[in-house]
């Protein structure tokens, strides 16, 4: 959706429209650092959707589900991905995820990908991609919106306010990829992950994090 908010001069009516309800589920996961950030998964209700015809290369990773949520099956597959990936670049990690039900309690299928639960109620404190990382992704995914709309605006074309699936994969990874290192950094030492204070390395280098 496009934003929900705008500027308006005292004594003027501002009028909203209709919200589009259509939904879709991302997967995020980041190293510690912020030098490594994994492709997005999108999470969608369609399994072969209009938009997808003769493309053969997708921008992120596009998983399918009924009411497009996360599920066991689909998160399953991303750790068997992560840890081949892990494996190959002959490194051992540690995974940070949340107490989502759809996360395995049992990971012992990894090789090299240690899961590490966060407690439950404890977004506010301790998940870092909820302390700004995803809202840094999704303000730039809706100034990617505004700028198209401006775009067709200043040719003199409609503006479509519903997008499809296929744009909305190119705005989500357009976006991941602005999120800034800096940003990444900053959310993990507000959750409590110190710097060390020789060089500009997080005390645990080789932790990852997830959030869906």
């Amino acid at each position: 959706m496009l934003p929900d908010r705008t500027l308006a001069y005292k004594g003027e009516s501002c009028h909203g429209g209709k919200h589009y309800k259509d939904r879709l589920t991302v997967l995020l996961c980041v190293k510690s650092d912020g030098s490594d950030k994994q492709v997005p998964i999108v999470i969608g209700k369609s399994p072969k959707p209009w938009c997808f015809k003769n493309v053969k290369i997708l921008s992120t990773k596009y998983h399918v589900n009924g009411k497009a949520w996360m599920m066991t099956e689909i998160f399953c597959l991303f750790l068997y991905s992560l840890d081949a990936q892990i494996g190959a670049q002959n490194r051992q990690i540690i995974l940070f995820v949340d107490n989502c039900a759809a996360h395995p309690k049992d990971t012992s299928f990894l090789r090299n990908v240690k899961v590490v639960r966060y407690p439950a109620n404890c977004t506010s404190m301790l998940q870092p991609l909820d302390l700004g990382i995803i809202h840094s992704l999704k303000a730039y995914y809706r100034k990617h919106l505004v700028e198209t709309s401006i775009c067709l605006l200043e040719l003199g074309k409609e503006v479509n306010k519903r997008i499809n699936l296929l744009k909305a994969m190119h705005y989500i990874m357009a976006a991941w990829q602005q999120v800034s290192q800096q940003t990444i950094q900053n959310c993990l030492c507000k959750a409590g992950h110190k710097y060390q204070s020789d060089g500009n390395e997080m005390a645990n280098d080789d932790d990852d994090f997830a959030q869906d």
